[in-house]
């Protein structure tokens, strides 16, 4: 973040005084970063969901080896390969619980980005319509000295 620095005035000396009105003036140049953080940020979005797919992925697998678990328990009667197979669906229930953590905690994340996008897209705008009214106001200033 840059750091503002502010330059104290001696009244007596009227170039001090130009310089400093000279930069309230200047518009902040800004917009080039703002560009680069926006495709930045969009490129951290894309990357995580990248990595949401592949977790579904992963969950999907999980989902798909329980049901398998499930029967071969059913087709299995009591006994020591049951009481393994459902240790082994266990297991598996709580690997994809896991999963499912960090899909949810990827998901916050993106859900967490679009807020500051969104935030960042309104902020621009309201300066787009501060310049705007400004230039207005200046040539409407304009028009009521030239009746």
């Amino acid at each position: 973040m840059n750091a503002i620095t502010i330059k104290a005035i001696n009244p007596s000396s009227s170039d001090d005084f130009l310089e400093a009105l000279d930069l309230q003036r200047r518009p902040i140049q800004q917009e080039v970063s703002s560009k680069r953080d926006m495709k930045t940020m969009l490129g951290v979005r894309e990357r995580i969901n990248k990595r949401v797919k592949t977790a579904n992925k992963t969950i999907k697998h999980f989902k798909e080896e329980v049901a398998r678990c499930n029967n071969q328990i059913k087709k299995r009667g009591p006994g020591v390969a049951q009481q393994v197979m459902e240790f082994r669906k266990k297991r598996l229930i709580k690997e994809k619980r896991s999963y499912e953590g960090q899909r949810d905690m990827l998901n916050n994340q993106i859900f967490d980005l679009d807020r500051l996008m969104f935030a960042w897209d309104g902020i621009k705008d309201a300066q787009q319509i501060a310049s705007c009214l400004k230039a207005f106001g200046t040539e409407l200033l304009e028009a009521f000295r030239s009746f």
